[in-house]
């Protein structure tokens, strides 16, 4: 009987000091844990989740949501204005009232504006590429109110307009094709991994990692590499038909979601957008590279290859007389001339919510496939 006791005390104690010493494991795994644990397995995945349920924004009929520089002259004093070129760019002349911020800090300039008060924010650059590419990722984040200067700095005084002047060119026009080329077999979508734990997390993470990236290739560098390159033309089949890129594949614009074309982009290639003058496309880019893919733009688009073509066949050839502009410009580092610039409040399109994420399933600006 003592014999049971002893041998029953003893597997106790055994008992009692393994649970002390798991306990004790157990505190020190758990500080490592909420360290390095992520608990979204598949973070790009749960990134197109948030985008596909709150308006889809990259495929919304009104994207890129290019704004003309007419609404943005009669409308400036209700508008957020944000010049992202340099400051040099800045001080030879500038829209009277906006602020010089650099692509890489807009996001925390944002955060530290009251943005719902502005019936618009209106980015603006040199060309109108890396406007739209940050209205892609803002908008990812939730600002539901940014909207790029179409063709930049240039539409609203042509002073600025000189690379639009000396965009265009036919140099590859005579290497285009008509062979339809086929999509990449369905797969998945890129491995992000973020040190967040939240989806909103995720998305202002991957904003701020890709916000300044190099996103713009010439179409040199594509023809020169073609092997390297998963080339998408960002236009209708009956264009397509007409002529494109050698091994480009025809995406329908506004598709790249996962019951569409998004998941036929392979995510072991450089990625390659091309439309008409490369403004529509640069926002594909700035979604794609939201989700982990390495997608660049060629700027100018078309405008840089087959200029005549697209001059002939009226496909959105880029003119300096018809497009550029000769609205007041404000030279210096003095952001404005006025006192005070009147704020309005209110308007047809939704203020911008906090990060991350309600967007209207409408929203007012120019679609197209510029």
């Amino acid at each position: 009987m003592m014999k049971k006791l002893n041998l029953i005390f003893g597997l106790l104690l055994l008992s009692s000091a393994l649970i002390f010493q798991s306990c004790g494991q157990a505190r020190k795994t758990t500080e490592k844990v909420d360290v390095i644990v992520n608990p979204i397995q598949n973070q790009a995945q749960a990134m197109v989740n948030v985008f596909e349920k709150h308006g889809n924004y990259v495929n919304a009929k009104a994207a890129p949501y290019m704004l003309a520089a007419d609404d943005v002259f009669y409308n400036k004093d209700s508008y957020l204005i944000i010049d992202i070129r340099t400051k040099a760019d800045y001080e030879k002349g500038h829209i009277d009232g906006a602020y010089n911020v650099s692509r890489d800090a807009i996001i925390d300039f944002l955060a530290k504006k009251d943005a719902s008060q502005f019936k618009k924010i209106i980015i603006a650059d040199n060309d109108g590429f890396e406007s739209v590419y940050a209205a892609a990722v803002l908008r990812g984040l939730g600002y539901g109110n940014v909207f790029p200067l179409k063709y930049g700095m240039g539409s609203w005084n042509s002073v600025f307009a000189a690379g639009w002047k000396n965009s265009g060119s036919s140099k590859y026009q005579s290497a285009l094709v008509t062979k339809a080329y086929p999509k990449h077999k369905k797969g998945n979508l890129p491995k992000v991994a973020t040190k967040a734990t939240t989806v909103s997390g995720v998305i202002e993470t991957r904003a701020k990692e890709v916000m300044d990236d190099d996103f713009i290739v010439s179409i040199d560098d594509v023809m020169n590499n073609l092997d390297q390159y998963y080339i998408i033309n960002y236009w209708p089949k009956d264009k397509y038909n007409a002529g494109h890129l050698p091994g480009a594949v025809m995406y329908k614009p506004k598709n790249l979601t996962t019951n569409g074309d998004l998941l036929t982009i392979p995510t072991d290639k450089k990625v390659v957008v091309y439309c008409y003058t490369g403004l529509s496309a640069s926002m594909p880019a700035g979604y794609l590279r939201l989700l982990g893919y390495d997608a660049y733009v060629i700027k100018w688009g078309a405008n840089s290859f087959m200029y005549n073509q697209l001059k002939a066949k009226g496909w959105h050839a880029y003119d300096v007389a018809e497009r550029g502009g000769s609205y007041p410009l404000l030279k210096g580092e003095k952001r404005t001339e006025k006192k005070a610039v009147k704020v309005v409040a209110g308007g047809n399109s939704a203020p911008a919510p906090k990060p991350v994420i309600k967007r209207k399933k409408k929203e007012a600006g120019g679609g197209g496939c510029d």
